[in-house]
């Protein structure tokens, strides 16, 4: 809000300086702020004869300022008229009254420096310290602003009168807020009381600074000061920390006993009640005492037979592993390891994340986008956490500007997912964890304490909903066995990941020998399951129109039109496996909102982030997706011996589409005659005939993808879980089960396999339009050259498919 005085104060700056080199005209705009000040400093520069004028007020322009002037006073208008200038401009920015005439000091100015002095802390008076002078030309606050409480602002003040005269305290504000400049503040008082000599003192928590801690800042019920004020600092250092109910008496009374029990409950710390060097610790420096105990641990190697006896060894109870990252996430078995020793583990998310231009609501959209389908394709259950890292001292500007909008777009990427929906932690800075808890970002704080000199965490107290405080990087083990760790204090509030969290996932197979995670076809799959989530309509979808969606995608092109099958495609894409809205009316709303609906999934589907699976386990994808939208579509027949027309997407389509093959290669071989059963049995399934191995896999995992689905097993992707976790136990599972559940009996097989041929219905459409794939002028294929024939044929036909089958389960 504009000022005019500030604005006349501006006026006059400008009037007095503009021209000089090394002076920068102020904002002419009646607001205090930065500008204003840095303008003063400059201006109060060149009025000490400092050519090389900055912006900031350092020590040789506070040395030139108590060398030549000294306390700015009422004589000084005489001498140095400019610098009472510069002090009245100052006084208007601050709130205060700072007279109508310039280089002019009247009663109203004494007064005002009287107020101010009071209101920082000092004795009543009419002079202006080289330190307070400094500390006007800034955006410093002597009174309670924003979040500052009152008593907050008592310790300040009591600071400032106490210690100002020490060579290296410099005034701090009263504005009842925690900074970094209380913090160093408190510091440089700690040390003065513990003895340090002026020049010595530094601010630092350092060796020195803790033995006299440990020598001096013992203290419990009924201790008082005397001439150590080290119970006076401990209760400020409670204060500053949250606990206002301290009081800042310089006895440890009840109060003071509760209170020191609220805190180190808190932290962790065993609730003595009393002042002690850990509690003393964790009050004044981000990673407290480093060498307290701790149950946690994160690291960014992987955790394996050799090195995971570390981890054990060292007391940690809990690890947290990073979730992505090519050298650096979990292993695929490393779940399973560290559960073997008793131990539990969190996720960690981080792939830049360490400066403030990586951070926007648009790429925090897409990272939670990739946070939640890496989550789900770990098969972490829905309502555990993840924390996503803010690797950088991030600033307020940077938080309010990036940190905040970034962590918006994970959280609605996160929260997009009608299914599966993921908590999402953080780990930073303390302030950036505070910030986005308070914004309803986050429900757990990560906290890298570690980084002792970032301005994030100075000045700041923990996080109230800190899970996880990073203190120390440490190395456990010994040589093989030996990894580095950074030691993690865990809070009541944390969760960790049980074997109950995590739903096994499959391996990828690399010539029959598990690598590691099924990223191929498995966490493709699940990726795209989560992108049904996101784009589907709440008002019209359900989880089968999700997974239906998933999987009429997975079946382009070969079974889309434009698939290159020519009148097939019209009969998968409009009739067979229609996609969802062809369902409705074109004029029905649903219509619409699937049309829109997969029209998006459509789009992103197949891109970088949502690629399409590789064939794997279940054979040819695209024959797999749409066999399983047959029996989806038009109902997954009980065991028996008859096939149905749901079957004709699957087996039964490429049992009819084989009979060309046979017929082709009977009527080349010596004298029109062939072996049915063999032939059929050393062919199917392999070769390069039309029911290759890609199609009879495919065939099988359609029939019991489907079972699934419509039974309500789960969705798309965690059936495909839970049968490829089952091949991968046992390579014949699939056979066993596809006889078991489609058929009942090998007898009932081959009854299912002769019907195709002998049924009226629906074997029209298995033989003219599955069957009938032929170029242009071709004639239609003869199924057989008589039905005398044709039964022999049948039966061999029929017992070599069973055959196939059979042999697949071993």
């Amino acid at each position: 809000m504009s000022d005019p005085q500030v604005e006349n104060a501006q006026t006059w700056l400008n009037n007095t300086f503009s021209g000089r080199a090394g002076y920068v005209d102020a904002p002419m705009n009646g607001e205090t702020g930065w500008l204003t000040m840095y303008s003063a400093i400059r201006a109060l520069q060149l009025e000490l004869g400092i050519t090389a004028t900055s912006d900031n007020f350092g020590p040789g322009t506070l040395a030139a300022l108590e060398s030549q002037v000294g306390n700015v006073r009422a004589a000084t208008a005489a001498t140095h008229p400019n610098i009472v200038g510069i002090l009245q401009l100052a006084l208007w920015c601050k709130g205060y009254w700072g007279g109508l005439i310039y280089e002019f000091w009247d009663e109203d100015v004494a007064s005002s420096v009287n107020s101010v002095r009071l209101d920082a802390g000092l004795s009543a008076g009419q002079t202006v310290p080289p330190k307070l002078f400094k500390s006007l030309l800034t955006m410093d606050a002597y009174i309670v602003i924003g979040n500052g409480n009152s008593e907050t602002r008592a310790v300040q003040k009591w600071m400032n009168g106490h210690y100002l005269d020490r060579a290296d305290f410099q005034m701090i504000p009263c504005d009842g807020i925690f900074s970094r400049q209380v913090q160093q503040g408190l510091m440089y008082a700690l040390q003065y009381e513990i003895g340090m000599a002026d020049g010595v003192a530094n601010g630092n928590f350092g060796p020195g600074t803790q033995q006299g801690i440990r020598d001096h800042g013992t203290a419990s019920l009924g201790d008082t000061d005397g001439a150590r004020k080290m119970i006076r600092l401990y209760q400020a250092a409670l204060i500053f920390n949250g606990y206002t109910q301290a009081p800042f008496t310089g006895t440890f009374d009840a109060a003071t006993r509760t209170q020191t029990t609220g805190f180190q409950q808190f932290v962790e710390l065993p609730a003595t009640g009393a002042a002690n060097f850990s509690t003393w610790a964790s009050l004044l420096v981000s990673t407290g005492d480093v060498n307290r105990p701790a149950t946690a641990c994160d690291t960014a190697t992987p955790l394996t037979s050799v090195n995971v006896g570390s981890i054990t060894g060292a007391g940690f109870q809990v690890v947290g592993r990073y979730i992505n990252g090519f050298e650096k996430r979990i292993t695929h078995d490393e779940p399973a390891r560290i559960w073997a020793n008793g131990r539990t583990w969190f996720p960690i998310y981080q792939e830049w994340n360490d400066t403030a231009d990586q951070f926007s609501y648009s790429l925090g959209y897409e990272q939670g986008e990739r946070i939640a389908s890496r989550m789900r394709q770990l098969g972490i259950v829905t309502g555990n956490r993840v924390y996503l890292s803010v690797d950088f001292d991030a600033t307020q500007d940077d938080i309010d500007a990036v940190v905040v909008p970034h962590f918006r777009g994970v959280r609605d990427a996160l929260d997009s997912s009608k299914t599966v929906v993921y908590k999402l932690g953080v780990y930073g800075t303390r302030n950036v964890c505070a910030q986005l808890a308070a914004e309803g970002l986050t429900e757990s704080s990560f906290v890298s304490d570690m980084s002792t000199g970032y301005s994030g965490n100075l000045g700041f107290p923990l996080p109230p909903n800190w899970a996880y405080d990073q203190i120390l990087t440490i190395e456990v083990g010994s040589g093989d066995a030996s990894i580095e760790v950074d030691k993690v204090v865990k809070s009541t509030r944390a969760q960790s990941l049980s074997s109950a969290q995590l739903r096994r996932t499959p391996r990828r197979f690399t010539s029959g020998q598990a690598s590691g995670f099924d990223e191929a076809f498995f966490w493709r799959v699940a990726g795209l399951a989560y992108l049904s989530d996101q784009v589907s309509p709440d008002t019209y979808m359900t989880q089968g129109i999700r997974d239906d969606m998933v999987l009429n995608w997975l079946q382009k092109p070969t079974y889309w039109i434009g698939g290159g099958n020519g009148e097939l495609d019209e009969i998968w894409t409009h009739f067979y496996t229609p996609r969802y809205p062809n369902l409705f009316p074109q004029d029905a709303p649903e219509w619409a909102a699937f049309e829109l609906a997969f029209a998006e999934f459509d789009a992103r589907a197949g891109s970088e982030m949502y690629p399409r699976p590789v064939d794997a386990q279940f054979g040819d994808t695209t024959h797999c997706a749409a066999s399983t939208r047959g029996y989806t579509n038009w109902g997954v027949p009980a065991p028996g011996a008859t096939f149905q027309v749901s079957d004709i997407g699957g087996w039964a389509g490429d049992l009819a589409t084989f009979w060309e093959d046979y017929e082709a290669a009977r009527l080349a071989s010596s004298g029109g005659v062939l072996n049915v059963r063999a032939w059929t049995a050393a062919n199917l399934g392999s070769g390069a005939n039309s029911f290759g191995s890609g199609d009879l896999l495919a065939d099988m995992a359609a029939f019991l993808w489907a079972k699934r689905l419509s039974n309500g097993s789960g969705s798309v992707d965690e059936i495909a879980r839970q049968m490829l976790c089952a091949i991968e136990d046992d390579p014949g599972w699939l056979a066993k089960q596809f006889m078991a559940e489609r058929f009942g009996s090998r007898a009932n097989l081959v009854a299912a396999a002769k019907s195709v041929f002998t049924s009226p219905w629906p074997t029209e459409l298995a033989i003219s339009k599955l069957v009938d794939v032929r170029l242009p002028g071709e004639p239609a294929p003869t199924l057989s050259p008589s039905p005398t024939v044709l039964a022999t044929e049948l039966d061999g036909l029929a017992n070599g498919f069973a055959d196939v089958v059979v042999a697949a389960q071993q």
